[in-house]
């Protein structure tokens, strides 16, 4: 036997109002979250907003930015490996242009193994060069005759001719000629031929290093004189 139950015609009214204010509710509520949605899009699309997609955080302060490392290289330096050498040059003149030293020396016979060194937009005449300011330094110097300090870097050279100063360096005259053991292109260019010619020369080391010198700063804008 089934059995029917009744509903009042009130409990039916109330029944159906109530589905109408949860309908409505839902609406209101779907409406909002849509609208907090576009907002945050558009802050997010803002120019000048940083958007972080991946990678670690930083909180790097003024001041406290990290440096790269300099591997104990000196800024501006070629070669910091090759530091500049000191030398003393006995200079008797100072010229703007090669003919005007060229003619100077021709006119003192003292000079006939001077050489001239080419400094800049300057010709110094050199006659000896020494590692020590007592090596050059002589009692009869006159009129523009007198030591002169400088130093000579080959930082900028390549290799061969980075090691012309400290081969100028050495004190003994033997330690320059290398025989066939070593490497060419471990000693400057052509070094062995202009061993043979400035000793045929000279054999005072001060004059071997004053033409060497000429000879290599003609040759290499790389090496060079600092006073």
């Amino acid at each position: 036997m089934k059995l029917r139950k009744k509903y009042s015609k009130s409990a039916v009214t109330m029944a159906m109002l109530h589905g109408v204010l949860m309908g409505v509710a839902g609406v209101l509520i779907f409406g909002f979250l849509l609208n907090v949605s576009n907002r945050m899009e558009v802050k997010s699309d803002e120019p000048g907003t940083e958007v972080t997609v991946s990678g670690p955080v930083t909180n790097a302060e003024p001041g406290n930015e990290e440096k790269p490392a300099n591997n104990g290289e000196s800024e501006g330096s070629d070669n910091p490996g090759q530091p500049a050498i000191q030398f003393y040059a006995l200079q008797h003149g100072v010229f703007t242009s090669d003919a005007s030293a060229k003619e100077f020396i021709s006119t003192d016979p003292a000079l006939q193994k001077a050489a001239i060194i080419p400094v800049a937009d300057q010709y110094f005449i050199w006659s000896e060069i020494g590692v020590t300011e007592d090596e050059v330094r002589k009692e009869d110097k006159t009129g523009d005759t007198f030591v002169k300090s400088f130093r000579l870097s080959g930082a900028g050279c390549m290799k061969g001719d980075i090691r012309v100063p400290e081969l100028l360096k050495e004190t003994e005259l033997q330690k320059l000629n290398f025989d066939d053991s070593v490497d060419g292109d471990d000693l400057p260019a052509q070094w062995r031929e202009n061993i043979a010619a400035v000793t045929a020369f000279s054999k005072d080391m001060k004059i071997v290093r004053a033409q060497l010198l000429a000879h290599y700063m003609l040759k290499n804008e790389c090496l060079k004189i600092e006073f």
